[in-house]
């Protein structure tokens, strides 16, 4: 197996496709003889007496999809509902997008999923689409009704397109030279948008554009978030709510991670463009520094980089959806607990980076990967208890998976003593100085207080766990 794309099951299909998604699984996978294949499968466990059975029957009833000569790049899946790709279509079925980049092609298959799930083994609608690049990742936009695939390729762009629009549809006015030719037949399909990343000094001082690392849905779909090899992080703004001049592809936010902080761009003319005029020196921006300065791994010749984003979302007691972020490059991994807040503050004209109402760009220092590359990263789902005051300004547990094990990043909270419980109100403490920030109406008695935790290294412990 090469990739692994799990679909997740939209709202909108509760009642069309319960029944059976609730208890079978059904993902899709990109094999090393060049097949994709749709496997769909019980959710309960077996055990080694059924463990054979269970194989036989998740061979048994999986859809193949013949290979086209070349292996997969890239593969994703999605459930929606079938009133969501055609309107005229009312059908108690959901549809199983499944799209692969093969090559130079993308091909997108489609069939239903009704509550039996007997339809996985039905022929697929296919279309087949050329592309300019060989893909490197695929993904779905997060919203429930849209088809919109994020495509990243190796030329170093990343391209929007949308198999099951019209292609005379207008939309967001693209970048020059980013809109490919379409096709001039009824076929269903159009390019939307392609973002290109900047250009950095290659093989005998020729200009490249930076390859990308990795590359997210963020926002709600409403923008994209992109780790680049250099180090350089960017976010690319697709509502238009936040001015970036002329240039739709400069990022409305960016910055470095690791040793990379002076970019090593090839257009001497066009200065980095910098969010933040002034940053205030707190004990954390301090650390931050130094870790930069003198800390930050050095950059390997020969030796391509490695990284990845996790995204994490959830909603707030009030129903604002926000995510969780992080970004590993190399050997560091960083986090940005709040993305709404960090972004509410960091395009506002009137603040920048040093403000102390949301959390920004955290360097996780308290993990020992015992020279082992990191693989990926996943986030835990927030505790029910974190659902109150400052749900955002913690850190999720985490799943960091290395060659050769597994790494739980846990925070813990120390127990409270009954007995102290009455003395911790009358004292104030830090849990309440925290939920004044967050409210707005912390006072400058509370503030030094939490900047002198801060300087104490007062934080909470957290417990790492290794399973090999």
């Amino acid at each position: 197996m090469l990739h692994l794309a799990i679909p997740l099951l939209p709202n909108a299909a509760l009642s069309q496709t319960t029944n059976a998604l609730r208890s079978q699984a059904v993902v899709a996978v990109a094999c090393a003889d060049g097949s994709q294949r749709v496997l769909n499968f019980s959710l309960v466990p077996p055990n080694k007496a059924t463990e054979r059975v269970f194989a036989k029957h998740a061979l048994e009833t999986q859809t193949e999809f013949p290979t086209a000569g070349s292996l997969c790049r890239a593969i994703a899946a999605k459930i929606v509902a079938s009133e969501a790709i055609d309107q005229s279509e009312e059908s108690r079925a959901s549809s199983f997008l499944l799209v692969a980049a093969v090559s130079d092609k993308l091909h997108i298959y489609r069939f239903s999923i009704f509550d039996t799930l007997t339809t996985l083994s039905q022929s697929a609608e296919t279309q087949v689409v050329p592309l300019p690049h060989l893909a490197t990742g695929l993904s779905f936009h997060p919203s429930q009704s849209s088809t919109q695939l994020l495509i990243t390729d190796t030329s170093g762009a990343v391209r929007i397109y949308d198999p099951y629009a019209s292609p005379t549809s207008s939309g967001r006015p693209s970048s020059v030279g980013s809109a490919l030719e379409n096709s001039t037949s009824d076929a269903l399909g159009r390019w939307v948008i392609a973002f290109h990343t900047s250009f950095a000094s290659g093989k005998a001082g020729l200009a490249v554009r930076k390859h990308i690392l990795d590359t997210k849905w963020v926002m709600n779909g409403k923008a994209i978030l992109t780790l680049l090899e250099d180090g350089e992080w960017g976010i690319w703004d697709l509502s238009g709510s936040t001015e970036t001049g002329k240039n739709i592809e400069a990022f409305v936010l960016n910055g470095f991670l690791g040793a990379s902080s002076v970019s090593e761009s090839a257009e001497p003319v066009k200065q980095r463009r910098v969010m933040s005029k002034l940053a205030p020196m707190t004990p954390n921006t301090r650390k931050a520094k130094a870790e930069v300065l003198f800390s930050g791994p050095p950059k390997v010749p020969g030796v391509a980089a490695k990284g990845g984003i996790s995204i994490s979302a959830s909603n707030s007691r009030t129903g604002q959806t926000d995510a969780s972020v992080l970004m590993w490059y190399n050997s560091e991994i960083y986090s940005i607990p709040s993305l709404q807040a960090f972004w509410q503050r960091s395009t506002n004209t009137s603040g920048g980076f040093g403000s102390l109402y949301a959390p920004g760009l955290t360097h996780i220092t308290d993990i020992t990967l015992r020279n082992e590359a990191i693989t990926s990263i996943s986030q835990f789902s927030a505790s029910t208890a974190n659902t109150s005051f400052g749900q955002m300004n913690t850190q999720r547990d985490l799943l960091v998976s290395a060659e050769h094990r597994f790494i739980i990043l846990q925070a813990l909270r120390p127990a409270t003593p009954a007995k102290t419980l009455f003395q911790q109100a009358v004292e104030r403490p830090t849990s309440r100085d925290q939920k004044m920030l967050d409210a707005g109406e912390l006072d400058l008695g509370g503030m030094d207080r939490m900047l002198d935790n801060m300087a104490n290294g007062n934080a909470k412990p957290r417990k790492v766990g290794f399973a090999h």
